[in-house]
């Protein structure tokens, strides 16, 4: 017999093991199924043959019908425990259980996702297994704050309150409400949000002052989806709200999705004063508790009528500002005529936002998986090529306080440390809070000032630093410029044209832009594919096309479809052999 195919295909939980012919024209087909109720592989031969005689345009057909009919089977058995999968390693990526990955050619094996699950479940007091069983999935589908649960190993390993983030070093807080929910008066949420504060300023020597406009500490805002700070919300039900940890700029904020209905002082709808006392134990400093009934565990746990806050939450929050010493005492509220000494938005799109498609790009990298461009103080954010987020661009001062305008280069480390540099020097930023010391020179370090691109190739770990014709391979962990660069970029890097303007690698390939074009390059064949340079504005902003914004609804569908076809293609070339 001579072997035609022999593939697996475990996502549909279908096994075509191999199709043979023999030179009597007999056809014999060998398909195995998953037996759903074990681990283990079960095996059903299925025979389909020709005999002498028999009309071999009949065998195709019978053929053929047979393969699209186990096959779509198996597409319809498998196709849930794939978005079953992958709900579930989302969902631990997302709240910090898993490292992110540096890109689409890497995956976790058994036993990272193990640990992770078992991570997940104890935080969450649930039966520590391991698996994804049905408790572990409906509480992963539970509503909840949208902040991740660890923060690195060290936070893995805490059970009871969570000191996650730094602390003010000022005991008078001020917050302004922007954006106002229309779930009930403006009143009303007033007196939730104020409620929410004074669950914590009871227990310490904290004291909060609402303003109604200019500078403040906080900022209270209500939005929907895409708000400005590079995490959507995702409409009713799922993420209620996150905050930040205290700090400049963005710091201490709380933003709440006004997709949910919120309520007050009932069981249905979503309980404004309990998700708000929450997400401002974030504001100061407080992470995620593993503790039952915490406030500050991550779960909604509904409306409770005469709530009390847990002695939990009461030791974390107290060990960050100290106990109360004097009575709390209201704050009179801000003259409302005052007029605003800053803009009185943030995070918020600029006054007059450039077209994208007439940009020179300054920078652009891969910051937590999505692709971002810049352009003197405002950045794009992409969730893939041609899908702009929606209402983009941004001003990039308002998510990095102290953000440089004309940066000339931007990359994000392995440690998810993000990195600007703006001729002879370069800033840290710890996700968008500036790391103390900087900015540094770039020569104390080996690097050259003004940069053209630099970024971290996946293979190796290495960042590589682009300038004019020459780049350098920096070592991240010794915190130096390996030994023989720089080197030529035309010899090492084949197809590449010196003095670029960005780069960045995006799913096993490296992308450089220079002007209005950019060149595709290869990780592992190491030069640029045969085509380029092509239009970048055309093919990554949908210039000249019609823009094409995010549609959740249709990932799954896209993928389906794709998945589909790649097996129908795959019985015509067998049907063709056979023919």
């Amino acid at each position: 017999m001579v072997r035609l195919l022999n593939t697996t295909k475990l996502g549909s939980e279908i096994m075509i093991e191999r199709i043979f012919t023999s030179p009597g024209s007999i056809t014999v087909i060998h398909i195995s199924d998953r037996n759903a109720q074990s681990q283990n592989w079960g095996f059903t031969a299925v025979e389909v043959e020709h005999w002498e005689g028999m009309e071999r345009q009949a065998s195709r057909l019978i053929l053929g019908f047979l393969l699209i009919s186990l096959l779509a089977a198996g597409c319809q058995a498998g196709d849930d425990d794939d978005l079953e999968y992958l709900e579930v390693q989302q969902f631990l990526q997302h709240y910090g259980y898993l490292r992110p990955l540096a890109d689409i050619t890497q995956h976790y094996d058994d036993d990272e996702l193990e640990e992770a699950l078992r991570s997940m479940q104890a935080l969450a007091n649930l039966n520590i297994s391991g698996t994804a069983d049905g408790n572990t999935l409906a509480k992963m589908r539970m509503p909840r704050c949208g902040n991740p649960d660890v923060d690195g190993v060290e936070s893995l390993r805490k059970r009871r309150y969570n000191l996650a983030g730094p602390r003010w070093n000022k005991r008078s807080l001020t917050y302004r409400i922007t954006g106002y929910t229309r779930d009930f008066s403006r009143s009303l949420v007033d007196q939730e949000i104020d409620r929410a504060f004074k669950v914590w300023s009871d227990v310490t020597n904290l004291n909060f002052r609402k303003v109604a406009a200019g500078n403040c500490d906080i900022i209270v805002l209500f939005a929907k989806e895409e708000h400005g700070d590079g995490h959507s919300f995702d409409g009713r039900g799922g993420t209620l709200a996150h905050a930040y940890f205290p700090g400049p700029g963005i710091g201490g904020d709380a933003h709440f999705d006004d997709d949910e209905q919120f309520t007050t002082k009932r069981s249905s709808g979503t309980n404004l004063f309990l998700v708000a006392a929450h997400e401002f134990g974030h504001s100061l400093g407080l992470g995620h508790s593993g503790e039952g009934g915490s406030l500050m565990a991550p779960y909604y746990q509904g409306y409770k009528p005469n709530f009390r806050l847990p002695s939990d939450d009461i030791q974390g929050i107290q060990e960050l500002y100290g106990r109360r010493k004097t009575p709390n005492v209201p704050q009179s509220p801000s003259n409302p005529d005052l007029p605003p000494l800053a803009p009185p938005e943030r995070p918020g799109t600029p006054a007059n936002p450039p077209n994208a498609c007439l940009q020179r790009f300054q920078g652009g990298s891969i910051i937590r998986g999505e692709i971002f461009l810049f352009q003197n103080e405002i950045y794009w954010r992409l969730k893939k090529p041609g899908v702009v987020v929606p209402n983009h661009p941004m001003n990039a001062e308002n998510l990095w306080y102290g953000f440089q305008s004309d940066i000339d280069a931007v990359y994000e480390r392995q440690d998810g440390t993000i990195i600007f540099t703006k001729g002879p020097e370069y800033w840290e930023y710890n996700g968008v809070v500036p790391k103390p010391g900087f900015p540094k020179s770039l020569a104390s370090i080996g690097l050259p000032q003004d940069i053209d691109a630099a970024f971290v190739f996946p293979s190796n770990g290495k960042t590589y630093v682009f300038r004019g014709s020459r780049y350098w391979r920096y070592d991240e962990k010794k915190k130096s410029v390996d030994n023989g660069y720089p080197k030529n970029i035309r010899k090492h890097w084949k197809g590449v044209p010196s003095s670029v303007d960005a780069a960045f690698p995006y799913q096993g390939f490296t992308y450089f832009i220079r002007g209005q074009e950019y060149w595709k390059f290869n990780n592992v064949d190491l030069q640029v594919e045969r085509g380029y340079p092509k239009n970048f504005p055309r093919e990554f902003l949908g210039c000249n096309t019609v823009r094409r914004y995010i549609d959740p609804e249709s990932a799954f569908t896209s993928s389906a479809v794709s998945h589909t076809a790649g097996l129908l293609s795959f019985i015509s070339l067998a049907l063709l052999y056979l023919s």
